[in-house]
């Protein structure tokens, strides 16, 4: 608290000296006029210059993210052209989602799941419905392991596979300590009625707006499907700023969502998806091991 305060009072205890040195110059007739020695003048004017400039300079201003969306002026196309920080949305050589085609069949590290039971938060963001999730879970991928912060949905899938969508895509987003992102993507098909993300469809936020968390601890490997083979490939975010941080692992099998629960979220947002990029240079490869 001592070191704050300091900070805090030293720009008034630097303006008050250079008030009192000013005042004490006129005083002694240094600087009341030109009668006085030159050399004299010169030191009082460089003298008073040089206190009075130790003031911290004003912090720079806080920059505010442009805002984006799915359409329009604002949409995918426009986003690198809004704001200096999404020029990787435009001009980024590795970015997400992509088309899954002509994959490299290889034998991978299974993705090992520590997942337990905790409180979600359900909020609507404005571009999607988000649900942020307790501390504790958390995946390892070649050795490397990434906490489960927060998953969300898409409409249509963003990914595709063989050029076909799929109805959604839940996005599991992890971070490890680097701040490197793991996204485990399942891709939902209209079918039986989610029973484990339940309570978060009855519960979808229809406008922007403060997270309310939900009364029941949910353990969200019930969200993935039994056989865990993946699509993986490096990529990015898929929204601004379009980060190429991103490892994705897009599961081969789809989750069934159910119709009403679907509806429910389209009456929301309905093609909150980025269309697919170019993958370039980079090559998906298909994990060909179990993994349960």
């Amino acid at each position: 608290m001592r070191n704050r305060a300091r900070s805090q009072t030293a720009p008034t205890a630097i303006r008050m000296r250079c008030a009192r040195f000013v005042l004490y110059l006129s005083a002694h007739g240094i600087i009341d006029g030109m009668n006085r020695p030159t050399h004299i003048l010169v030191l009082a004017i460089v003298l008073t210059a040089t206190s009075c400039s130790h003031a911290p300079p004003p912090p720079p201003p806080t920059h505010i993210p442009a805002a984006w969306s799915y359409e329009g002026d604002s949409g995918p196309k426009h986003w690198d052209k809004l704001d200096p920080e999404y020029a990787f949305c435009g001009y980024g050589t590795t970015q997400s989602p992509v088309d899954i085609v002509n994959t490299k069949p290889e034998d991978l590290p299974n993705i090992v799941f520590h997942y337990q039971p905790s409180k979600l938060t359900v909020q609507n963001t404005g571009h999607t419905i988000q649900v942020e999730v307790g501390e504790g879970s958390s995946i390892e991928v070649n050795g490397e392991s990434y906490d489960l912060v927060q998953l969300h949905f898409h409409s249509p899938s963003e990914h595709r596979i063989n050029g076909k969508p799929a109805d959604a895509e839940l996005q599991l987003v992890h971070r490890n300590v680097a701040g490197q992102l793991a996204i485990v993507a399942v891709l939902l098909r209209t079918g039986q009625e989610d029973t484990v993300l339940r309570e978060v469809w009855n519960n979808l936020p229809s406008a922007p707006g403060p997270g309310k968390t939900m009364d029941e601890s949910i353990n969200l490997e019930g969200t993935l499907p039994a056989q865990r083979r993946t699509y993986r490939y490096d990529g990015s975010q898929t929204t601004p700023p379009c980060a190429e941080i991103v490892t994705w692992l897009v599961m081969r099998d789809a989750m069934p969502v159910g119709a009403k629960q679907l509806e429910a979220f389209t009456k929301i947002y309905k093609n909150n998806n980025r269309p697919v990029q170019p993958l370039n240079q980079r090559t998906v490869i298909e994990d060909t091991s179990l993994n349960r």
